[in-house]
């Protein structure tokens, strides 16, 4: 099984959302849609 990291940037539309909406669980979105592409998400940081 390969391991892939992807790193990415967050647009300042998507930080206004982020602080908008805190309690949203972003790790679950991610992983649906990494499963539509059949990869899955093994964990999911923002730092």
């Amino acid at each position: 099984m390969s391991v892939i990291y992807c790193v990415g940037t967050y647009s300042a539309a998507a930080l206004k959302g982020f602080m908008a909406n805190p309690t949203q669980d972003r790790k679950e979105i991610i992983a649906a849609m990494t499963a539509s592409t059949g990869i899955k998400l093994i964990d999911f940081h923002i730092t």
